[in-house]
């Protein structure tokens, strides 16, 4: 028939190149091009344990359900690679016949054929495979147990929640170093919090104390937040104290998640340290964010003081967890702060970001008499924020700001006026792709592309 070792041929029949699959039929002398090929039928019976397997790998990747009952068959060779072979194809055909070869490979002796019975009953989906999932989490090979992990993470525990928290709190606490061990510990710190079990809580506790391994840390502290129990917050309290920044910052996330009211007070003080100037400023968001989900206003102050102190990233953090709160004192301090003459230029600045992030209407006025104020910096922020608030009102005094000697405040005049999203502007965003500068004509553009999509829709609903 061929020179070529047919164990060779098979894999072709189901290559990604139609040439190739058609010059591979015509070696094995097959004639058809539909349904299961003879030969592949043939091959599974073949003395050649390599040719059966390859043969099984084939049939599962035609994708032909008329090769279903073959492999059925194949379960029950007497090669246990082969078994699998069999168990995998018929998985990838979405037959659960493969279910009890999965569940016997996955004892095999062979480390390889139970690692890859493993991956392939999360593949089947079937809760009856976690008990022998969970017993893989003890087998002698790591790359075993990483798998058995991993696949239980897809799984439903059914009636075995209560084994899995025990055997994920087992893996957790194991003494083993080594980053792959490390990987293990962290993934079952994840499934305990996917879990939701509130009796994970005192491993999780005690793994915040791994911190060598920051990745664990990170996700044991994660997990407590997705349980939710307000069980940990005591601990998560007198961690939040630990000198670490990445330490704070993980336990911070946890608290918010919580929402339970007895971090605000802890929460607070590290953003009063941290607004005194200390140096991890990522921090400071972690604990705004955090403050704005618990809903406390005992908060405000101390989020205002942020508001005045803070970056740029830590302005809409700010603004966005006042909102969250509610809070009605933070506009109008802001608006006062825009318009004192007392105030240098970066405060009166920052007060323009502020009022954009913060949404209020009433700060329209304020940021629109702001476009005429002495310093460029503060007119540009303020026609950011004005194209953040997205009132009408702004759209004739961007217009006139479309006319500014300066090329930047004309560029951000037309971002602005693409954000309002007015038709009234079209016009003067069309002059707009006349500017001698390239950058304000393609934000000209961009806009016009805005506005004439709106008011395409609002014509064709007018019509309706």
């Amino acid at each position: 028939m061929t020179e070529h070792p047919v164990e060779d041929i098979i894999p072709a029949l189901v290559d990604g190149n139609g040439d190739v699959r058609r010059y591979a039929r015509r070696l094995l002398g097959i004639d058809d091009d539909a349904g299961v090929p003879p030969y592949l039928r043939e091959s599974l019976s073949s003395e050649n344990s390599r040719i059966r397997r390859e043969a099984a790998v084939a049939l599962g990747k035609l994708g032909d359900p008329a090769a279903v009952d073959i492999l059925v068959d194949a379960l029950d060779d007497g090669d246990a690679q082969m078994r699998l072979e069999a168990a995998e194809a018929l998985t990838s055909l979405g037959d659960s016949r493969a279910l009890p070869v999965l569940k016997e490979t996955i004892l095999d002796p062979d480390m390889t054929l139970r690692k890859r019975s493993a991956q392939l009953l999360g593949t089947v989906g079937d809760s009856s495979a976690v008990p022998y999932l969970l017993a893989a989490l003890k087998d002698p090979e790591l790359p075993v147990r990483l798998v058995a992990v991993r696949t239980l993470r897809q799984l439903d525990m059914g009636n075995y929640r209560h084994a899995a928290v025990l055997s994920f709190l087992d893996v957790l606490t194991a003494s083993a170093y080594g980053r792959q061990r490390d990987r293990l510990r962290e993934e079952a710190a994840q499934a305990l919090g996917e879990l939701g079990d509130s009796r994970a809580i005192p491993g999780l506790i005690n793994a915040l104390e791994y911190r060598h391994d920051s990745a664990l840390y990170s996700c044991a502290a994660e997990a407590i937040g997705q349980i939710g129990d307000p069980v940990a917050v005591p601990d998560l309290i007198a961690v939040l104290n630990d000198g670490h920044a990445h330490v704070k910052g993980d336990v911070a996330q946890a608290l918010g998640r919580i929402g339970d009211r007895r971090a605000v007070g802890p929460l607070i003080s590290i953003l009063d340290w941290i607004t005194g100037g200390d140096e991890a400023r990522w921090l400071t968001r972690v604990a705004i964010e955090a403050l704005g989900h618990l809903g406390d206003a005992r908060a405000v102050p101390h989020l205002l003081a942020a508001l005045v102190h803070g970056d740029e990233w830590d302005i809409s953090s700010v603004a966005g967890a006042l909102r969250q709160l509610g809070d009605t004192l933070a506009v109008p301090e802001m608006i006062e702060r825009l318009e004192s003459p007392d105030l240098g230029v970066d405060e009166r600045r920052r007060s323009a970001v502020a009022l954009g992030k913060l949404g209020a209407a009433e700060a329209v006025l304020p940021l629109i008499r702001s476009l005429e104020d002495d310093n460029w910096a503060v007119r540009k922020s303020s026609a950011e924020a004005l194209g953040l608030l997205g009132d009408s009102r702004a759209v004739q005094p961007l217009v006139d700001v479309l006319a500014d000697d300066d090329w930047a405040l004309r560029l951000t005049a037309a971002v602005s006026l693409g954000n309002i999203g007015d038709p009234q502007a079209i016009t003067s965003l069309e002059l707009a792709l006349e500017d001698e500068k390239f950058d304000v004509r393609h934000a000209a553009e961009s806009a016009l592309a805005k506005l004439r999509q709106i008011d395409a829709e609002v014509s064709a609903v007018e019509k309706v």
